[in-house]
């Protein structure tokens, strides 16, 4: 008999993780919740503490310091794994909601079919309109950190040139976005990167692995990784939109770090110390030649 155990990494948003959690105890079959909470400093994870001390499926770590999205996450997956013996560990951002109720028994079938040792869900955002899984069709290459890297150098210009045209109150030329695609074409694939918002990890993977994400980032770029870390232990990540996820594009971020101008510069600090663990990463894969 399997045992699937959800870990959700809170910060901040106290409603959201709520309506997290009321939505994963919707799912039959649902045994643990583990509840990171990434040390927020308003106090809603000592407040989740007490609301849930007597709820004997919903368990909440308390971390002394906020360790980023690969680590919180992290913290769950061992624990899950650790204590509570898990067999399938599901990682889910605490701004996402499950409206199946067979969502768990989905993951078991998947998995007898498949065997999968990663697998992603359909994440569709709602506000959107975006199905935002899988994000990328191919494991990262040695042209896409190129390609990534010159791009940030071009970001950090536009970022210090937005902040003076905000000054000019013209921030609103600046700030436009995109037209983005609402007729993604879904089909299973294990060829894809998939979704950070919902990960899946199945038995091969978490008897291997004491950790769901590659460590050495704060935030960003934790899907490159992941299949990276796939593609070097031969582990099969598949992407299958048999299961699906609302995600509601949480404000974690967006509230610890309030100026535009702050924000940008954190995501590109945190970038570029990811994409420097992508390129160690794509050494060991043999995946670079040359000098980048």
């Amino acid at each position: 008999m399997y045992k699937c155990v959800f870990v959700i990494l809170h910060y901040l948003n106290i409603e959201e993780t709520r309506d997290c959690i009321a939505s994963l105890k919707k799912c039959t079959s649902v045994e643990d919740i583990v509840v990171v909470d990434n040390a927020s400093p308003n106090g809603s994870g000592k407040a989740l503490q007490t609301e849930f001390i007597k709820d004997q499926k919903v368990h909440i770590i308390l971390n002394r310091e906020n360790s980023g999205f690969a680590e919180g996450n992290n913290i769950g997956y061992r624990y899950a794994k650790q204590k509570l013996g898990a067999n399938f560990i599901v990682c889910i951002n605490n701004d996402t909601i499950i409206d199946d109720e067979s969502f768990i028994e989905k993951i078991y079938t998947i998995y007898q079919n498949s065997k999968f040792d990663v697998l992603g869900p359909d994440v569709f955002n709602p506000i959107s309109q975006v199905h935002q899984s899988p994000i990328r069709g191919h494991c990262m290459t040695e042209a896409d950190l190129k390609f990534i890297l010159r791009n940030l150098r071009k970001v950090q210009v536009v970022i210090y040139a937005k902040q003076f045209l905000s000054m000019l109150h013209l921030r609103s030329y600046t700030n436009q976005k995109d037209n983005l695609n609402t007729q993604k074409q879904l089909s299973p694939s294990s060829d894809v990167v998939i979704h950070g918002a919902c990960v899946i990890y199945g038995p091969g993977y978490i008897q291997n692995e004491n950790n769901a994400f590659v460590n050495g980032t704060f935030m960003y770029f934790e899907e490159d990784l992941l299949k990276l870390q796939c593609v070097l232990h031969d582990y099969k990540m598949l992407f299958d939109p048999q299961i699906g996820i609302l995600h509601l594009e949480g404000k974690s971020t967006a509230s610890s770090v309030k100026s535009n101008f702050r924000k940008d510069l954190f995501v590109l600090k945190q970038s570029k110390k990811s994409l420097k663990v992508c390129k160690l990463m794509l050494k060991r894969a043999g995946l670079i030649n040359g000098e980048i």
